[in-house]
């Protein structure tokens, strides 16, 4: 860096390479051999990481040059002047290729370490903190303390593979395929979308210290399976199941359930009629009455809806038909509790007992042995859900009478205690 900063003090299109690379691509390449080193990598690991953290760190340098000089203050041109830049040697939008082109070399290195799995994802999302910070455009909004946590924890993802007696290599490099690298790449975009859509729309508990990481623990505890099918555009809809998830680590709570109508939109078939509806007003309406499904409709539920609307029309042409063409609300609801055998046979036998037929379900277990259970139903008569909210705990107090006879779910003077229904996981699941 002494070096670098001394050269500093010359200039011309020939030196600037060198001097970045003295002052910031040598101390990202020491961070990074560092790591290694520490957790025994292989010679040809190390060179990768060597060459990793050199473009890293002038990659960070020259995207900082660059916005500098997208800020027009005085104070600021000042400063570019003081020191040697792509910027300032090559333009803005040159220096911006140079970015991309460091951006690109740095995940190559990392190809090397596909083998280490998802470990080595903390890696990829830095290059492209390094690269997309602070622009409008595909900016990601990664937390840097929480990616500099995963970076650190993750780095004897160099280490050498000792294997068990009883492991042999190849297990454990299916455990760690690329694939598995992949899904997380996939899961940690679809985290920066609901964390910048949340952001954006003034989310009070998005402002709260240590949100960031909340977030990002909440999708990497759940399969990728859950960020793949989640409705970003419902960013808010993520919190409900965060919510409900944090809830059922108490006991008492479980199990947590939220209860809402949700509108399924229909397919169209291209009929005269379908045209007709779906171009007026009152229609535009009633599409926006209440919001889609947590994790967006198969194409089997649309066509549910659409046959709906169509045996509505049928009865009568009256305004009330119309109206309910191509809005046709269902209600969504949404369980968390421990994961247990049989849940999902006892969640389906309860939603049946309360006369509803599920039209679609999403099932995930989290990785610390708890459930996240949504599902759309129908047969309802009613399109509030306090009702709704009052028949299913009913029938959980039936499951629980039932399983257990003797349960305290009564006061001393016989009448039920105005606390609520509580719920122990060993009462409720046991079979």
């Amino acid at each position: 860096m002494a070096a670098g900063q001394f050269l500093d003090l010359e200039g011309g299109p020939n030196s600037v390479e060198f001097v970045l690379e003295k002052k910031f691509g040598e101390l990202g390449e020491c961070s990074a051999v560092c790591g290694g080193l520490l957790a025994g990598a292989g010679d040809d690991e190390i060179q990768r990481l060597r060459r990793y953290g050199r473009a890293v760190g002038v990659l960070y340098q020259v995207v900082d040059d660059v916005l500098e000089a997208k800020m027009k203050t005085e104070d600021q041109e000042e400063k570019k002047k003081k020191g040697k830049s792509y910027v300032r040697v090559y333009g803005v939008e040159k220096a911006m290729e140079i970015a991309e082109g460091l951006r690109a070399k740095a995940k190559r290195e990392l190809d090397g370490f596909e083998k280490y799995g998802e470990r080595v994802v903390p890696l990829y999302s830095f290059v492209d903190y390094a690269a997309d910070r602070g622009f409008s455009v595909g900016v990601q909004d990664y937390n840097i303390n929480l990616i500099k946590e995963q970076i650190f924890s993750s780095f004897p993802v160099i280490q050498p593979m000792v294997m068990e007696d009883n492991e042999n290599c190849s297990s454990r490099v299916v455990e760690s395929s690329p694939a598995n690298t992949r899904q997380q790449r996939q899961k940690l975009e679809v985290y920066s979308e609901v964390l910048r859509r949340l952001k954006e729309s003034d989310n009070q508990e998005a402002k709260e210290p240590g949100f960031d990481d909340e977030l990002w623990a909440h999708f990497n505890r759940l399969p990728t399976r859950y960020a793949l099918d989640v409705n970003v555009e419902r960013a808010e809809d993520v919190l409900t199941h965060k919510r409900l998830l944090h809830l059922a680590h108490d006991p008492a709570n479980r199990p947590a359930f939220e209860v809402r109508l949700v509108q399924v939109p229909p397919i169209s078939d291209g009929n005269t009629a379908d045209a007709v509806y779906s171009g007026s007003p009152r229609n535009e309406v009633a599409q926006s009455i209440h919001p889609p499904p947590a994790f967006g409709s198969s194409p089997n539920l649309e066509a549910l809806a659409l046959e709906e609307n169509k045996s509505q029309v049928q009865d009568g042409d009256s305004a009330v038909n119309a109206h309910a063409q191509f809005s046709w609300p269902m209600h969504e609801i949404t369980f968390s509790t421990d994961d247990k055998p049989k849940l999902l046979s006892q969640l389906t036998t309860l939603l049946a007992e309360v006369g509803l037929n599920i039209q679609e379900a999403h099932a995930f277990s989290t990785v610390d042995g708890y459930s996240l259970d949504v599902f759309v139903v129908d047969g309802w008569p009613y399109e509030e859900t306090k009702q709704l909210r009052n028949a299913l705990e009913k029938e959980f107090f039936k499951i629980e009478k039932q399983s257990w006879p003797n349960l305290r779910s009564l006061s001393p003077s016989g009448e039920q205690e105005k606390t609520g229904i509580k719920f122990e996981p060993d009462h409720f699941y046991d079979t």
